[in-house]
């Protein structure tokens, strides 16, 4: 039976695995010893150590040619910014809700119907975004940098148009969006604004997956 093996974690750390396997096959063989334990940890710092150092690469700000090379090399790079970038994006609910706790269980239900609707955002953001990394991803195979920064500046483009389309009812029908989510008479009247104001800086949420 075959194991199923990830091609990206086994580009990065291959090397120190199959040393790794052959020292822990010694292990189960009951020949132990201080030697076999040291080799253990030199091979796992040594598959950290090739780890953080892709990593490094990836959020080095460096330009990367993802055209040659190892393709599983070329994902991980990839990767991992855009890990970071949805690890962040889940902060920030968390840390809103973690500011208005102390102002009751209002606000809470506040910040919660508000980050409903901006789902709507989140939609819209990674679908143009999905459809820009093709075009650019296009235009970048074809050694046309050129074409993929004008993709890249149209997709921009379009998310400024469709964020400005949120905007606009966004900050002007808050209260409305609110009711409409069923939301107490409490809530709209008083944390309206909080609403109005997510919504009406969506842009930064569509920038956010555009650009990434």
């Amino acid at each position: 039976m075959q194991t199923l093996k990830s091609p990206v974690i086994t580009a990065i750390i291959q090397p120190s695995c199959r040393q790794l396997s052959l020292t822990a096959g010694r292990l189960v063989g009951g020949s132990f010893s201080l030697n076999f334990l040291l080799i253990v940890i030199k091979d796992c710092l040594t598959a950290m150590k090739n780890i953080m150092k892709h990593i490094s690469a990836a959020l080095s700000g460096k330009n990367h040619d993802f055209t040659s090379g190892s393709i599983r090399r070329a994902v991980f790079l990839l990767s991992i910014p855009m890990v970071l970038e949805m690890g962040m994006e889940s902060i920030f609910a968390i840390a809103d809700i973690y500011f208005v706790d102390k102002l009751g269980s209002e606000a809470i239900a506040a910040v919660g119907i508000t980050e409903s609707l901006i789902t709507i955002v989140y939609a819209i953001a990674v679908g143009l975004s999905m459809a820009a990394t093709a075009l650019v991803a296009r235009r970048i195979g074809e050694k046309n940098p050129e074409a993929a920064a004008k993709a890249g500046g149209q997709a921009i483009i379009t998310g400024l148009f469709l964020s400005l389309l949120i905007a606009i009812p966004g900050l002007f029908y808050s209260k409305e969006l609110l009711e409409l989510m069923g939301a107490s008479a409490y809530i709209v009247e008083n944390y309206s604004g909080y609403t109005a104001i997510m919504l009406s800086t969506n842009l930064v949420i569509m920038l956010l997956f555009i650009n990434n």
